[in-house]
């Protein structure tokens, strides 16, 4: 199954990469502990390549199954959830 820009950064900004510079329709994420940029090119409706979906899930560092399923996850990583609801300052509510 194609995958799409916007399901591409929900999925990189869910593991914890923050944008660190757009120029154009390119985005730069960047990890406050680990190494490198990750890339995503293209308006939210484009549709990835899949060579180019491989490259951003080995770069970011994401479940390999996300380069196999094609398609990335909706939800987030409980213990992702918790530590962004943690930051927030909230009690924990199941989403």
């Amino acid at each position: 199954m194609p995958v799409k820009v916007k399901d591409a950064i929900r999925r990189v900004e869910g593991a914890g990469w923050e944008l660190a510079r757009t120029r154009g329709r390119h985005r730069q994420y960047r990890h406050p502990e680990r190494p490198g940029l990750v890339m995503i090119a293209g308006k939210p409706s484009d549709t990835l390549h899949p060579k180019t979906w491989a490259s951003i899930v080995k770069q970011a560092g994401l479940p390999e199954q996300d380069m196999i399923a094609g398609k990335p996850s909706d939800t987030l990583h409980p213990k992702t959830w918790a530590s962004i609801v943690k930051q927030a300052g909230r009690p924990e509510q199941d989403r």
